[in-house]
């Protein structure tokens, strides 16, 4: 089983205009909702992929009892800690020329109570997990140590943890040793405090993660792929096949997927990494973040163009 784990997940709605326009009253052409948060997106895809997963985070609220009935429709297990503030909720609005525009609610503030509750569910439920997925961000109430906390706590019950996540709460997770960890270009540049980064410096990242105890390093960097690592076994940068993106919001967490999907069915290192690249692709082609059509998978997976790199 794997259990993907979102702290501060939302209902994500997406409106379709024509033009966006600041001070403008805007008519929307269309109007899409699913239940959103990057960990609730691997779990989606990971679940479109035939795996066993469980969703678990906090949720609260009517919002967060519409979080629940949309898994349901979607068949998605799900294992939630109830708190009592009111889940987020997020648009993202994207006009005619494909540009999207996201606008994003902070979520509710989460008690010493409700945290404990959720450190016991994630230690509970990674007895049953081969690994445990922590996506995205942390809700107000809690401070940075917290996926730190989590990732000790699940690896000290057998699971792999996986993390994605990004800023002060990336890098104190990092002392807890992640099994794998997946920052975007601009996450790393945030860490570093850094404008630009070239490929010679992105290595020296990553060999200092490897160092750290990071066994498995993902740096996605959008339309052009991702720079992957294993610890002692080298570096690739894994290059997409050209498509005309529809909606980008998720892809990263479609490679997460489907990086964790190919690590379960003991796929090669080289196998999970085109399968996670495929994934992430087949995702820029939906309307919706976390969907995808397997058969685009099938497809887009042998167009992914693996280089060996040198990032000693």
């Amino acid at each position: 089983m794997i259990t993907t784990v979102t702290l501060n997940p939302a209902i994500d709605k997406t409106y379709r205009i024509r033009e966006l326009k600041c001070g403008r009253i805007h008519r929307v052409q269309q109007v899409t909702e699913a239940p959103g948060g990057k960990g609730i997106n691997v779990a989606k895809v990971l679940h479109r992929l035939g795996q066993q997963v469980v969703a678990t985070g906090l949720i609260g609220g009517y919002n967060g009892q519409r979080i629940c009935h949309l898994l349901d429709e979607m068949h998605i297990n799900h294992d939630f800690c109830r708190v009592s503030g009111e889940s987020r909720l997020c648009l993202n609005m994207i006009d005619d020329q494909g540009v999207g525009t996201e606008v994003l609610e902070p979520g509710p503030a989460i008690s010493p109570a409700e945290w404990k509750r959720m450190k016991d569910k994630c230690a509970d439920l990674a007895k049953q997990s081969s690994f445990v997925v922590f996506s995205g961000s942390l809700p107000l109430g809690l401070d940075q140590s917290a996926y730190q906390q989590l990732v000790h706590l699940v690896q000290q019950s057998g699971a792999k943890a996986v993390l994605d996540t990004s800023g002060a709460a990336f890098r104190a997770a990092l002392d807890a040793c992640p099994f794998m960890v997946k920052p975007n270009l601009d996450e790393v540049r945030q860490i570093l405090g850094a404008n630009m980064l070239t490929r010679e410096e992105i290595g020296q990242v990553i060999q200092e993660w490897h160092q750290h105890g990071v066994e498995w390093i993902a740096v996605s960097l959008g339309a052009e792929g991702a720079i992957v690592s294993r610890r002692d076994a080298g570096a690739w940068l894994a290059i997409p096949p050209q498509i005309e993106a529809v909606n980008p919001v998720g892809s990263g967490d479609s490679f997460v997927a489907g990086f964790v999907a190919g690590l379960a069915e003991h796929r090669s290192l080289e196998e999970c990494i085109q399968w996670a690249v495929a994934c992430g692709a087949a995702n820029a082609l939906e309307e919706r973040a976390g969907e995808i059509v397997p058969d685009r998978i099938r497809e887009f997976n042998p167009q992914v163009k693996l280089v060996r790199l040198s990032i000693t």
